[in-house]
């Protein structure tokens, strides 16, 4: 992935429920699940400044990549996912 980010954004997820809780990353269909209490972090470069949609549901959330954009996702400072290719 060398395609050029002139945008960063940095999204803080924590989960202070009792149970995990599960975090999709569209447009991949990648899963990862947050354990109670933990905070990872989603960074998504992106070519161009544009919104980040979250949808929030019940136990789940769903984070939706922007146009070209890449994310990684890190627990701490280990990284847990990456993505593939750049988002359509």
């Amino acid at each position: 992935m060398t395609a050029k980010r002139a945008h960063r954004t940095i999204i803080e997820l924590g989960n202070p429920a009792d149970h995990p809780l599960r975090v999709w990353i569209e447009p991949w269909a990648e899963e990862v699940a947050i354990t109670a209490g933990e905070r990872w972090h989603i960074i998504c470069d992106s070519p161009e400044c544009c919104p980040i949609t979250i949808d929030i549901d019940d136990g789940c959330v769903v984070f939706y990549g922007p146009s070209k954009s890449t994310v990684r996702v890190f627990r701490g400072k280990d990284l847990a996912w990456e993505c593939y290719a750049p988002a359509p």
